[in-house]
């Protein structure tokens, strides 16, 4: 996870800020003393996106800087129930894993798979909500704010036109593709908004990267095209897994994709993003009118109308 220091006459701000754990804490401190601050000197954190290894870090810092704290309003509307309550979304998340016909002696692991994080996310509500062609509120810098939702509904980009630069967030990695998952938060289509976001950022001039994570590359037009590709190939891969008369559920299909390892060999975590982006994949298929899907759950889908 790499978090962007920019200094001004009065003090620095940062773009993305890391996980709560006392070791983030200490580099995020280490770091800037190298080059001459510290946690005070910290006026303000613009966030990309309500993720916890993004947004964890952000109420300490805040409690022990007095810094303001900048998200998109589509995700600040989520921080209490992802940061302070999240017991409703925990129902929902179950809803959400029946509907996608996960096996039910597995739901209740699923649906509390990320529950072991919580104790490295601190709550804090955003200072500040930033939208759509705004200037980020960086001292000494212009750097304008891109919504790119798909991996979050309100991930953001800045692009900093003087020097041709994006600040990616999770939207574009140099190697990694982000993970565009369906689940009670995301909006209705996913994909499509993401698929839209790339086209976005495309459209404009950008000469060098700095993702939130990997490392920073020149070849963004380049990299656009690949990320469509692989999910141009991962939708005929989930239309291929539908050549059956029978329909299936989400958790069906997942199992017959290509995945970094076999589907049943991950954690539930991992199991749960997976599901959640096969159905990414489904529902953009379906609003294409290339599949069909059930109207009761376990929701089915066939290339076939049901």
């Amino acid at each position: 996870m790499l978090v962007y220091v920019f200094e001004s006459s009065q003090g620095v701000s940062l773009l993305d800020v890391g996980w709560n754990t006392d070791e983030a804490l200490d580099a995020l401190e280490n770091g800037l003393h190298s080059i001459g601050a510290d946690i005070r000197s910290i006026e303000s954190i613009v966030v990309t996106h309500i993720h916890p290894d993004h947004y964890g870090l952000a109420g300490r810092v805040r409690e022990l800087s007095g810094a303001t704290v900048a998200l998109h309003p589509l995700d600040a509307m989520l921080t209490r129930s992802r940061y302070l309550d999240p017991a409703d979304l925990l129902l929902e998340m179950r809803t959400f894993l029946m509907e996608a016909g996960a096996p039910n002696a597995q739901v209740e692991e699923l649906q509390n798979a990320s529950l072991p994080a919580l104790d490295r996310r601190s709550f804090v509500e955003p200072d500040i909500e930033i939208h759509d062609n705004e200037i980020a509120p960086i001292s000494g810098r212009s750097l304008k704010v891109l919504w790119t939702p798909g991996h979050s509904p309100g991930h953001i980009c800045l692009y900093e036109e003087r020097f041709k630069r994006l600040f990616s967030g999770d939207h574009i990695l140099p190697h990694i593709t982000a993970n565009i998952s369906y689940h009670p938060q995301s909006g209705e289509n996913p994909l499509k908004d993401y698929l839209a976001s790339l086209e976005k950022i495309n459209g404009y001039d950008i000469e060098q990267v700095e993702p939130a994570h990997e490392y920073h590359f020149d070849h963004l037009h380049t990299r656009i095209r690949e990320i469509q590709q692989h999910h141009v190939d991962r939708l005929r891969e989930v239309k291929k897994a539908l050549e059956s008369q029978e329909a299936k559920t989400a958790w069906e299909v997942a199992q017959e994709l290509t995945w970094s390892r076999p589907f049943n060999s991950y954690p539930p975590f991992m199991k749960r993003m997976a599901v959640g982006e096969t159905i990414s994949h489904l529902k953009y298929l379906v609003s294409s009118n290339e599949v069909y899907a059930s109207t009761k759950g376990p929701v089915r889908y066939s290339t076939v109308s049901l």
